[in-house]
């Protein structure tokens, strides 16, 4: 069986579709359409992207991080996302605050004057910005 070659096109169209299902509060569809994109183009970084922070926004960041680190791994220059998302993860599971001080660091090599979600926040109980090419999500933490 040979696969189907997938264009960039279709695959933002999925992203799309995901995006417009979870605004709608449509979990089943967004889930049916993350799960077309993932089947069409499981390596694709923005696909990981937004399969790793639709699982972060569930509560599941043990589940997001290898997605969004192969997202980071496949295309670590094109977009300051892939980081600040890892940061986020890593927040998440109390990971080593050097850990996401190195991610920080990779942030801001691309894209100098870059904001950190450390330096947005004045407390680990105020909201943090988590970013998803097209949206951004507020989620907040205590303790």
């Amino acid at each position: 069986m040979t696969a189907t070659a997938v264009t960039e096109a279709q695959i933002r169209a999925l992203i799309e579709a995901v995006d417009r299902a979870d605004q709608a509060g449509n979990r089943r569809e967004a889930d049916r359409a993350l799960a077309q994109a993932r089947a069409a183009a499981p390596d694709h970084p923005g696909v990981l992207n937004v399969a790793g922070m639709r699982a972060l926004l569930a509560g599941d960041a043990g589940g997001a991080r290898p997605l969004l680190e192969r997202a980071a791994a496949l295309d670590p220059a094109s977009s300051m996302l892939w980081p600040l998302n890892l940061a986020l993860v890593h927040r998440e599971l109390h990971d080593d605050p050097a850990e996401r001080g190195r991610i920080a660091i990779q942030a801001r090599r691309l894209k100098p004057g870059l904001t950190t979600p450390e330096k947005e926040t004045a407390s680990r109980s105020s909201p943090s910005m988590m970013l998803v090419p097209g949206r951004q999500f507020r989620t907040s933490r205590s303790g």
